[in-house]
């Protein structure tokens, strides 16, 4: 990652978010400036189709460059990112498989 970039891309999440009062200290200011989010989310899980059954999961891999641009906006953003997932058994009467179920996210 280009540390320019990141740097403009903290600098925008810090003011966003410091926009609607949840950052009131320099202390916490500053944390959210030193910390590169890339580093601790290099992919995440993003629902396709919210509420679908089962839910249609889709991988977002910074290292894949097809998703690059979709997964760097994403982890310098106020979302919660969906980090693991594992699988629900579904009951045969339902069409049987696995659900996924959220096991971890970033926020």
């Amino acid at each position: 990652m280009d540390k320019a970039d990141v740097r403009q891309r903290l600098e925008h999440l810090t003011e966003q978010i410091a926009g609607r009062g949840a950052l009131r200290s320099p202390e916490w200011r500053r944390a959210f400036m030193a910390v590169q989010r890339h580093v601790f989310v290099p992919r995440y899980f993003h629902d396709d189709e919210p509420g679908a059954f089962p839910a249609r999961w889709r991988v977002l891999d910074g290292a894949n460059p097809d998703d690059r641009d979709e997964w760097i906006n994403a982890v310098y953003s106020d979302k919660t990112l969906i980090t693991d997932l594992k699988g629900e058994p579904i009951p045969a009467e339902r069409g049987g498989g696995t659900h996924p179920i959220v096991t971890s996210s970033s926020t």
